[in-house]
C-alpha cells in the first residue's frame, strides 16, 4: 500500500483514481511489470528470443521440406555493419513462412570465408544443416565466394551442396543496377555528388533538364 499522500484534496477525481490504485493488487501486478535493474529489458528480450527460436525450430522439425535463405549485410549510420539471414519455408499447412533467423553484429571485412563462417553458425543454431535448399544475394562477387565458402562445411560434414546450383540472385538488386545504368551510365555515385557541388545556377538547369526528360513519358 502506498504510503504518501499528495497534498491533493479527496474531491479531486484523478486523486481518487490513483489513491485506489495504490490500495489494490494492481500496483503489486504493475511492479513485477516494471525493470527492476538495468538488465532487466535485456533480459526479457533474450528470453523472447528464446521462446521465438524454439517455435520456428520446432516448426523446421515438422516440415520436410527445404529451407531456402536470403542475406545481406547492413551498416549503421554509426558504422556498425550486420550480417541477416532471413529464412523462408513453407508449412505444413502448404503456407510460406518467413522468418528473420540472425541478425549478427559483423566484424572484419566483408569477405565470402566470413560471412560463410556467420551463415553456417546460424544454420546449426536452428538446426537445419541439413535443410539448406537456394540461397539468394545480390550479385557482389563477395557473395559467389560466401557459398563457396560455405560449401567447405557442407563437406566436412559429408553433405552435398552446390554452391552455383544453389546460388539466386536477387531481381530487385538486378533492376537496381540497370535503372542506375540507363540513367547514369557506369559510375552513379559520382553523378550524385555532382549534383551536391553543382552551384545554384547549374542546379536550377539541372532540375529543369530533368522536368524535360519526365516530360518524354515511361521512358523518362
Amino acid at each position: 500500500m502506498c504510503k504518501f499522500r499528495l497534498g491533493f484534496p479527496s474531491s479531486i477525481p484523478s486523486y481518487n483514481v490513483v489513491l485506489t490504485f495504490c490500495k489494490s493488487s494492481s500496483l503489486t501486478a504493475l511492479r513485477h511489470g516494471l525493470p527492476s535493474t538495468g538488465d532487466t529489458n535485456r533480459n526479457w528480450i533474450l528470453s523472447a528470443y528464446d521462446v521465438a527460436r524454439l517455435s520456428v525450430i520446432q516448426q523446421f522439425s515438422k516440415s520436410t521440406l527445404q529451407v531456402h535463405f536470403s542475406f545481406d549485410v547492413w551498416s549503421s549510420p554509426n558504422h556498425r555493419a550486420f550480417f541477416g539471414l532471413i529464412g523462408h519455408w513453407i508449412n505444413k499447412a502448404g503456407i510460406l513462412k518467413v522468418a528473420l533467423l540472425g541478425m549478427e553484429l559483423f566484424k572484419g571485412p566483408h569477405t565470402g570465408l566470413n560471412q560463410a563462417a556467420v551463415i553456417w553458425e546460424v544454420l546449426k543454431h536452428y538446426n537445419l544443416v541439413r535443410k539448406v535448399g537456394y540461397v539468394k544475394s545480390d550479385n557482389a562477387t563477395n557473395n559467389d565466394a560466401a557459398l563457396c565458402e560455405l560449401a567447405t562445411y557442407f563437406e566436412a560434414e559429408n553433405i552435398a551442396f552446390d554452391p552455383i546450383r544453389a546460388r539466386i540472385r536477387c531481381f530487385g538488386y538486378i533492376i537496381n543496377q540497370v535503372v542506375k545504368g540507363f540513367l547514369w551510365r557506369t559510375d552513379s555515385e559520382a553523378f550524385e555528388m555532382g549534383i551536391e557541388l553543382e552551384d545554384d545556377k547549374a542546379k536550377d538547369q539541372l532540375g529543369k533538364n530533368q522536368l524535360h526528360w519526365r516530360k518524354r513519358g515511361a521512358l523518362g
